[in-house]
């Protein structure tokens, strides 16, 4: 795939949206279009947006290279649930916060979030991410305790201990990708 180019796929949708929505997929660009938009307005927006499409699916690229070959772990729901414990009382400690509940659930485009009650929701398919992975996605939502948006005082409180955080956000794009696009697990795990 050519880095700076956009995707040869591009899909159009409308939806009940209240503006327009550009996504990129591993298959291609997605455009959702609020009802009574002109199919016209899809491609002003690729223009509009192309420098930004062009910097993503360059990431999105490097992402499915890298999924070919990322290792999935087998891991229990038991052992799953005990390693998220032990990462949110370690990190309570150290970043002065307190999450109130943790779910585990099926999630479509996250791998966790974070409630302003402070209730941490974790996708369930991330029992299959190694532990580095498994890290930064607790600390990532526990920041959002300190800072509720991905602004540059998230980043920063971020890098100060992860400073590889962009490349463990490109580690997560690839095993999304393996994980939900690639079927290499069973729903039942």
């Amino acid at each position: 795939m050519e880095s700076s180019s956009i995707p040869k796929v591009i899909r159009i949708v409308y939806d009940q949206v209240a503006r327009p929505r550009l996504e990129l997929k591993p298959w291609g660009l997605l455009i959702i279009l609020p009802q009574g938009y002109n199919e016209k307005y899809a491609y002003q927006l690729i223009k509009k947006h192309e420098k930004w499409i062009k910097e993503k699916y360059a990431i999105l690229s490097k992402a499915l290279e890298l999924a070919k070959k990322v290792e999935i772990v087998n891991r229990s729901l038991k052992e799953f649930k005990q390693t998220i414990k032990q990462l949110v009382n370690e990190y309570s400690k150290e970043l002065g916060v307190k999450v109130n509940r943790i779910y585990i659930r099926d999630m479509n485009t996250k791998w966790a979030s974070c409630s302003p009650k402070g209730n941490i929701s974790i996708n369930k398919i991330a029992k299959f991410l190694p532990e580095d992975l498994l890290k930064y996605i607790i600390y990532h939502e526990m920041c959002h305790l300190l800072e509720k948006r991905h602004n540059t005082k998230f980043w920063s409180l971020i890098a100060k201990k992860l400073p590889n955080y962009q490349e463990l956000e490109l580690k997560l794009l690839a095993y999304l990708i393996k994980l939900k696009y690639m079927n290499t697990f069973s729903n039942k795990n």
